[in-house]
């Protein structure tokens, strides 16, 4: 695949998350060339009072927070490429850059499969068909009318749910273009410069999922979404938008410095607990439930059930709020109450999702370990405190919230969310591997990986279960820039190397306990479920 990725002439101000996702696709196609635009046409800025306001907060967060995210020089970007540079002089008409006839033949003479626009505004003309697979743009259509805007301002103002990001099939006649794919992201509640790098980052898997699909089935790209989706909303920047964004921005900055003095306290609020329950977690009346008392310093959530000498004993995640990481305790299950607590993994790194279950009559436990940089299973040596390390995988990635699952061909299927980038979002992309067995020799990647992007429901929240002799993937739902704020049920209705599909049939909301904001992990086992929630939003 020879690729050509536009960018326009303002490279000097590229950021670090913006150059991996640009060398992100060089690494995957055959050849890449840069097409850099030079326009003389005066682009839309920040020259409003409104504005300026915004650009110097806009400016403070990335002082703050981006510090990662260094400015990228001209010259450093051009040594990635060599000389596959070409520049281009075209000028705008309704919004869209129009090449003429010199440059499109700069264009045509790279014999480019594709062209990929990277936000900003559209290209339109004879650069459509000037090469094999035309030209895809993405973009965030909830942007509404500015596009000097960082991604994520206006879901913040606006308090929408997800940030969307649309890959389009660009054509001369607007009403033809098709929406290739789409994804959605969380965005972080009070930073629009946080939102816009994560959101950058996280649309690689976008079109590389894309790019694989453009191969395998050459033309037949699938529509993903009306076209109504092109209409964006007409509104401009205020005052009082700049207002409600800064003040959004200082309101949760400060609560959230002063949630770590009462955590370094020990006065924290109740944050995530457990409640337990008997018979099928989807005919139960949860308001009959009573959580779980949790010590003072520590939350506990992402518990997972295991059957031992005709006992149930729960493990779950530990974190202290002393030790600023995770542990993996496990507690006797008695009644609505967890009994003879007992720390039996506590290592050096984060520890999270403890995935419990049984091989051969061995217990293996595969507790999420991405702050190590990998997959860890390990083994029991002695029930409950004692573990080996079995095997590891996925060496350098930043994997979460892993489980197996045993289909009945006796096929094991690994479900796991990853980051692809540094910034990129863990809550939107699942992915599904099938594997040999639980030493990881032979790792076969799902045809569609990752087979979900979408923030709303790709996170995994605990391993599937059986209801009914239907199969059903319990995930976290993460909107409106709080994390974990509702749990889904969905139910699987393929599952092959080559597809995946699931529909969400139930979505539980925390409004069954007085005083929860937020539920996002569920076990359910036969006869007995547990589950974790919090009484403080996370953000």
């Amino acid at each position: 695949m020879k690729l050509g990725l536009v960018l326009n002439k303002e490279i000097h101000l590229l950021t670090e998350s913006e150059l991996k996702l640009i060398t992100c696709l060089a690494d995957r196609a055959n050849q890449v060339t840069l097409i850099i635009i030079i326009s003389k046409d005066k682009q839309t800025g920040f020259y409003s009072l409104a504005s300026r306001i915004l650009l110097k907060q806009f400016l403070l967060e990335k002082k703050r927070f981006d510090k990662s995210n260094t400015i990228i020089n001209k010259n450093e970007l051009f040594d990635h490429f060599k000389n596959s540079v070409i520049e281009v002089h075209p000028f705008l008409k309704n919004d869209c850059y129009i090449f003429d006839k010199k440059d499109i033949s700069k264009i045509r003479n790279t014999k480019l499969d594709l062209i990929i626009k990277l936000g900003g505004k559209r290209l339109n003309g004879e650069v459509i068909k000037a090469t094999k697979y035309g030209v895809w743009f993405i973009d965030n259509l909830n942007k509404f009318s500015n596009s000097s805007l960082p991604i994520g301002f206006w879901e913040i103002v606006k308090n929408k749910s997800n940030v969307k990001i649309s890959l389009i099939k660009l054509s001369e006649n607007d009403n033809q273009e098709e929406v290739i794919d789409q994804s959605y992201f969380n965005y972080h509640k009070w930073s629009a410069i946080l939102t816009n790098n994560m959101v950058i980052e996280s649309s690689t898997s976008l079109i590389l999922k894309n790019l694989n699909n453009l191969e395998q089935n050459k033309n037949n790209l699938l529509a993903a979404s009306d076209k109504n989706d092109f209409n964006l909303i007409k509104e401009y920047l205020s005052f009082k938008d700049s207002f409600k964004y800064i003040s959004k921005f200082y309101k949760f900055y400060f609560k959230g410095y002063l949630k770590k003095i009462r955590n370094k306290t020990h006065n924290n609020p109740k944050l995530w607990t457990l409640f337990i329950g008997a018979g099928n977690f989807l005919d139960q009346d949860l308001s009959k439930l009573y959580p779980v008392i949790v010590p003072n310093g520590e939350f506990w959530a992402d518990p997972f059930l295991i059957k031992r000498d005709e006992e149930y004993y729960a493990f779950f995640e530990n974190y202290s709020f002393n030790d600023k990481k995770g542990k993996i305790s496990c507690g006797r299950v008695k009644g609505n109450r967890l009994v003879d607590v007992i720390d039996v993994l506590n290592l050096d790194y984060h520890l999270s999702y403890p995935f419990i279950f049984k091989e051969k009559e061995e217990v293996f436990m595969m507790p999420e370990t991405g702050s190590n940089k990998r997959l860890e299973i390990y083994r029991c040596i002695n029930f409950p405190d004692k573990w080996e390390l079995f095997s590891t995988a996925f060496e350098g990635e930043n994997i979460a919230d892993a489980f197996f699952y045993d289909d009945a061909n006796n096929q094991k299927w690994l479900f796991l969310n990853k980051s692809t980038l540094q910034n990129s979002s863990k809550t939107s992309n699942l992915f599904i591997y099938k594997v040999d067995s639980l030493e990881l020799n032979e790792i076969i990647p799902h045809k569609q990986n990752p087979v979900i992007i979408d923030s709303r429901k790709a996170r995994n929240g605990g391993s599937i279960f059986s209801s009914n002799n239907t199969l059903f993937r319990p995930s976290q739902r993460n909107t409106h820039g709080t994390y974990g704020n509702n749990l889904n049920i969905n139910k699987i209705e393929k599952l092959t190397i080559n597809e995946y599909v699931e529909k969400t049939v139930k979505i539980v909301k925390p409004d069954f306990y007085k005083g929860l904001k937020a539920i996002h992990h569920l076990h359910q086992v036969e006869g007995l479920f547990i589950f974790d929630a919090s009484f403080t939003n996370i953000y």
